[in-house]
Protein backbone atom coordinates (compact mmCIF):
# COMPACT_ATOMS: atom_id res chain seq x y z
CA UNK A 1 0.00 0.00 0.00
CA UNK A 2 1.43 4.00 -0.70
CA UNK A 3 0.17 7.12 -0.51
CA UNK A 4 0.31 9.39 -3.59
CA UNK A 5 -0.79 13.21 -3.83
CA UNK A 6 -4.48 14.27 -3.21
CA UNK A 7 -5.20 11.76 -0.09
CA UNK A 8 -4.85 9.02 -2.66
CA UNK A 9 -3.90 5.15 -0.80
CA UNK A 10 -3.08 2.76 -4.20
CA UNK A 11 -3.47 -0.78 -2.85
CA UNK A 12 -1.91 -3.22 -4.96
CA UNK A 13 -3.63 -6.82 -4.72
CA UNK A 14 -1.33 -9.39 -6.89
CA UNK A 15 -3.15 -12.88 -6.90
CA UNK A 16 -1.90 -16.23 -8.99
CA UNK A 17 0.70 -16.27 -11.89
CA UNK A 18 -2.42 -16.87 -14.21
CA UNK A 19 -4.87 -14.35 -12.17
CA UNK A 20 -5.06 -11.07 -12.87
CA UNK A 21 -3.62 -7.86 -10.74
CA UNK A 22 -5.93 -6.06 -9.30
CA UNK A 23 -4.96 -1.98 -8.54
CA UNK A 24 -7.81 -0.03 -5.83
CA UNK A 25 -7.30 3.35 -5.46
CA UNK A 26 -9.27 4.26 -2.43
CA UNK A 27 -10.05 8.05 -2.23
CA UNK A 28 -9.62 9.67 1.49
CA UNK A 29 -13.42 10.05 0.80
CA UNK A 30 -14.42 6.51 1.34
CA UNK A 31 -14.21 6.53 -2.64
CA UNK A 32 -12.73 3.24 -4.72
CA UNK A 33 -11.75 3.46 -7.82
CA UNK A 34 -10.84 -0.52 -8.72
CA UNK A 35 -8.98 -1.05 -12.01
CA UNK A 36 -8.34 -4.48 -13.59
CA UNK A 37 -4.70 -5.46 -15.04
CA UNK A 38 -4.70 -8.59 -16.64
CA UNK A 39 -1.37 -10.20 -16.36
CA UNK A 40 -0.16 -12.21 -19.69
CA UNK A 41 1.14 -15.98 -19.72
CA UNK A 42 3.71 -17.03 -22.47
CA UNK A 43 2.18 -20.14 -24.00
CA UNK A 44 4.12 -20.65 -27.74
CA UNK A 45 6.60 -19.31 -29.57
CA UNK A 46 6.73 -20.08 -33.01
CA UNK A 47 8.84 -19.93 -36.33
CA UNK A 48 6.72 -19.08 -39.37
CA UNK A 49 8.79 -18.30 -42.03
CA UNK A 50 11.95 -16.16 -42.70
CA UNK A 51 15.52 -15.48 -44.48
CA UNK A 52 18.64 -15.14 -42.95
CA UNK A 53 18.29 -11.78 -41.68
CA UNK A 54 14.37 -11.75 -41.11
CA UNK A 55 11.92 -14.07 -39.53
CA UNK A 56 7.98 -13.81 -39.04
CA UNK A 57 7.05 -15.06 -35.97
CA UNK A 58 3.74 -15.78 -33.67
CA UNK A 59 3.53 -15.95 -29.98
CA UNK A 60 0.47 -17.33 -27.99
CA UNK A 61 -0.32 -15.61 -24.52
CA UNK A 62 -2.81 -16.14 -22.38
CA UNK A 63 -4.93 -13.97 -20.63
CA UNK A 64 -5.42 -13.47 -16.46
CA UNK A 65 -8.98 -14.21 -17.72
CA UNK A 66 -8.23 -17.63 -19.40
CA UNK A 67 -8.78 -16.14 -23.09
CA UNK A 68 -5.82 -16.59 -25.71
CA UNK A 69 -4.70 -14.39 -28.14
CA UNK A 70 -2.51 -14.92 -31.51
CA UNK A 71 0.40 -12.11 -32.09
CA UNK A 72 2.37 -12.34 -35.57
CA UNK A 73 5.84 -10.31 -34.96
CA UNK A 74 8.74 -10.08 -36.93
CA UNK A 75 12.88 -10.86 -35.45
CA UNK A 76 15.77 -9.95 -36.79
CA UNK A 77 18.13 -12.98 -36.88
CA UNK A 78 21.61 -13.11 -36.18
CA UNK A 79 22.81 -10.22 -34.18
CA UNK A 80 21.83 -9.84 -30.33
CA UNK A 81 20.72 -6.19 -30.87
CA UNK A 82 21.04 -2.80 -31.89
CA UNK A 83 22.84 0.61 -30.99
CA UNK A 84 21.99 4.40 -31.86
CA UNK A 85 24.56 6.63 -30.95
CA UNK A 86 24.04 10.22 -29.71
CA UNK A 87 27.26 12.34 -30.76
CA UNK A 88 27.77 15.20 -29.68
CA UNK A 89 30.38 17.93 -30.04
CA UNK A 90 30.65 20.92 -27.17
CA UNK A 91 32.03 24.45 -27.61
CA UNK A 92 29.53 27.58 -27.57
CA UNK A 93 27.16 26.05 -29.85
CA UNK A 94 26.84 22.07 -28.78
CA UNK A 95 26.08 19.96 -31.94
CA UNK A 96 25.01 16.48 -32.63
CA UNK A 97 26.23 14.40 -35.56
CA UNK A 98 23.73 12.55 -37.36
CA UNK A 99 23.42 10.75 -40.41
CA UNK A 100 20.98 10.93 -43.87
CA UNK A 101 20.29 7.73 -45.71
CA UNK A 102 18.08 6.35 -47.71
CA UNK A 103 15.95 3.38 -46.23
CA UNK A 104 14.05 0.73 -48.75
CA UNK A 105 11.38 0.13 -45.98
CA UNK A 106 9.76 3.59 -46.24
CA UNK A 107 10.91 4.53 -49.74
CA UNK A 108 12.96 7.61 -48.25
CA UNK A 109 15.74 8.90 -46.93
CA UNK A 110 15.45 9.31 -43.24
CA UNK A 111 17.65 11.87 -40.88
CA UNK A 112 18.81 9.64 -38.38
CA UNK A 113 21.73 8.60 -35.00
CA UNK A 114 24.08 6.98 -36.41
CA UNK A 115 22.92 3.68 -35.73
CA UNK A 116 24.13 -0.43 -36.77
CA UNK A 117 23.69 -4.25 -34.99
CA UNK A 118 25.81 -5.86 -32.91
CA UNK A 119 28.36 -8.04 -33.94
CA UNK A 120 28.91 -11.35 -32.51
CA UNK A 121 30.60 -10.98 -29.08
CA UNK A 122 30.41 -7.43 -29.18
CA UNK A 123 29.28 -4.96 -26.41
CA UNK A 124 27.14 -2.09 -26.92
CA UNK A 125 29.91 0.43 -26.37
CA UNK A 126 32.25 -1.59 -28.44
CA UNK A 127 29.27 -1.51 -31.67
CA UNK A 128 28.29 2.32 -30.68
CA UNK A 129 32.51 3.37 -31.43
CA UNK A 130 32.60 1.24 -34.81
CA UNK A 131 29.86 2.45 -36.01
CA UNK A 132 30.04 5.82 -35.86
CA UNK A 133 33.58 5.82 -37.00
CA UNK A 134 32.05 3.37 -40.04
CA UNK A 135 29.47 6.06 -40.85
CA UNK A 136 30.90 9.48 -40.22
CA UNK A 137 34.96 8.90 -39.64
CA UNK A 138 34.67 10.13 -36.08
CA UNK A 139 36.47 9.02 -33.24
CA UNK A 140 34.89 9.41 -29.52
CA UNK A 141 34.62 8.43 -25.93
CA UNK A 142 31.43 6.92 -24.28
CA UNK A 143 29.95 8.67 -21.53
CA UNK A 144 26.99 6.76 -21.09
CA UNK A 145 25.12 3.81 -21.95
CA UNK A 146 21.04 3.78 -21.56
CA UNK A 147 18.95 0.76 -21.41
CA UNK A 148 17.77 -2.19 -23.16
CA UNK A 149 14.72 -0.22 -24.98
CA UNK A 150 12.34 -1.45 -27.76
CA UNK A 151 12.45 -0.19 -31.16
CA UNK A 152 8.85 -1.05 -32.00
CA UNK A 153 7.08 -3.20 -29.40
CA UNK A 154 4.11 -4.06 -31.48
CA UNK A 155 5.91 -5.55 -34.21
CA UNK A 156 9.04 -6.60 -33.29
CA UNK A 157 11.05 -7.64 -30.26
CA UNK A 158 13.92 -6.18 -31.60
CA UNK A 159 15.61 -3.65 -28.37
CA UNK A 160 18.06 -0.90 -28.81
CA UNK A 161 20.58 0.65 -26.69
CA UNK A 162 21.38 4.51 -26.78
CA UNK A 163 24.65 5.16 -26.38
CA UNK A 164 26.30 8.84 -25.60
CA UNK A 165 29.39 9.40 -27.13
CA UNK A 166 31.15 12.88 -26.89
CA UNK A 167 33.16 13.52 -30.33
CA UNK A 168 37.10 13.95 -30.41
CA UNK A 169 38.39 13.68 -33.73
CA UNK A 170 37.87 12.57 -37.18
CA UNK A 171 39.63 9.87 -39.24
CA UNK A 172 38.12 8.27 -42.70
CA UNK A 173 34.80 7.23 -42.91
CA UNK A 174 34.46 3.22 -43.98
CA UNK A 175 30.44 2.88 -45.10
CA UNK A 176 29.64 -0.73 -45.99
CA UNK A 177 29.79 -1.14 -49.93
CA UNK A 178 25.77 -1.01 -50.20
CA UNK A 179 25.34 2.45 -47.57
CA UNK A 180 25.43 5.67 -49.03
CA UNK A 181 25.49 7.65 -46.19
CA UNK A 182 25.74 11.27 -45.78
CA UNK A 183 26.94 12.82 -42.38
CA UNK A 184 24.71 16.25 -41.20
CA UNK A 185 25.84 18.47 -37.77
CA UNK A 186 22.96 20.48 -36.30
CA UNK A 187 22.94 22.23 -33.00
CA UNK A 188 20.52 20.98 -30.44
CA UNK A 189 19.19 24.60 -30.09
CA UNK A 190 16.06 24.77 -31.97
CA UNK A 191 16.41 21.35 -33.08
CA UNK A 192 12.85 20.90 -33.27
CA UNK A 193 12.32 23.55 -35.42
CA UNK A 194 15.23 22.51 -37.70
CA UNK A 195 13.83 19.21 -38.20
CA UNK A 196 9.98 20.44 -39.08
CA UNK A 197 11.55 22.47 -42.35
CA UNK A 198 13.82 19.21 -43.14
CA UNK A 199 10.84 16.96 -42.81
CA UNK A 200 9.05 19.66 -45.11
CA UNK A 201 12.02 19.02 -47.76
CA UNK A 202 10.98 15.53 -48.08
CA UNK A 203 13.58 14.00 -45.64
CA UNK A 204 11.57 11.90 -42.62
CA UNK A 205 13.03 12.12 -39.19
CA UNK A 206 13.66 8.68 -37.12
CA UNK A 207 11.09 8.55 -33.81
CA UNK A 208 14.07 8.46 -31.96
CA UNK A 209 15.79 11.78 -32.75
CA UNK A 210 12.19 13.31 -32.90
CA UNK A 211 11.82 12.52 -29.61
CA UNK A 212 15.17 13.56 -28.39
CA UNK A 213 14.59 17.31 -30.36
CA UNK A 214 10.59 17.23 -28.44
CA UNK A 215 12.77 16.94 -25.28
CA UNK A 216 15.24 19.12 -25.69
CA UNK A 217 12.89 22.25 -26.91
CA UNK A 218 10.70 21.40 -23.31
CA UNK A 219 14.00 21.98 -21.96
CA UNK A 220 14.24 25.08 -23.80
CA UNK A 221 11.20 26.61 -22.55
CA UNK A 222 10.03 26.14 -26.20
CA UNK A 223 7.21 23.24 -25.64
CA UNK A 224 3.92 24.31 -25.98
CA UNK A 225 1.70 25.21 -23.02
CA UNK A 226 -1.80 23.85 -22.33
CA UNK A 227 -4.61 25.60 -22.61
CA UNK A 228 -6.21 27.11 -19.64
Amino acid sequence: MERSGGGLLRLTLVCATDAPVIVAVVCACGLTRVKQVFSFCLMEDEHLCGTPWLSLREKVVRRGDGSEKRWTYARREGTAGAVCVFAHAGGPTPRLLLVRQFRPPVGREVLEFPAGLLDEGESAEQAALRELREETGWIGEVVRVGPRIPSSPGMTDEWVCMVEVRLTHAEDAAPDGDEAITPVWLECRGLRERLEAIDKEGVMIDAKLWSFAVGTASSEGGGKEADA
